[in-house]
């Protein structure tokens, strides 16, 4: 038995192209620069700090029952402490760029930074 493609199976594959192709084109259209950490407690705002603002290690301290520790320095955050049952939030490490979280579940704490596109003007391409 011999496996032909069909038309319909390169309507298929080119979809699948297509998608792929909007996608990272989606994904990677703005550059975007760490400028903010917010870290949020059940869905409310605790504190909106600005990167660039934080010239030695800032540390903000239990929010919770579980006394974690979260530092904020050189431009990158984490949870460097908690006594949390699962320890995901510790073992998330440093978060640096835009649009990266840690987040403790027990204790309903989001850490996530927050970016700016880059204003570039340079040009990338031509097409004609």
């Amino acid at each position: 038995m011999k496996n032909k493609l069909k038309p319909g199976d390169f309507l298929v594959v080119a979809l699948i192209i297509s998608l792929a192709v909007i996608s990272t084109a989606l994904f990677v259209q703005g550059e975007a620069e760490a400028t903010r950490v917010v870290i949020s407690k059940d869905g409310e705002v605790l504190y909106d700090v600005n990167l660039e603002e934080v010239k030695e290690r800032l540390e903000i301290k239990n929010l919770s029952e579980y006394n974690e520790l979260i530092v904020i320095e050189d431009g990158k955050v984490r949870f460097e402490r908690s006594n949390c049952p699962d320890q995901v939030c510790v073992r998330t490490g440093w978060i640096s760029k835009p649009g990266q979280a840690a987040v403790c579940l027990p204790a309903g704490i989001i850490v996530k930074i927050v970016g700016e596109i880059k204003d570039n003007d340079e040009i990338d391409i031509i097409l004609r």
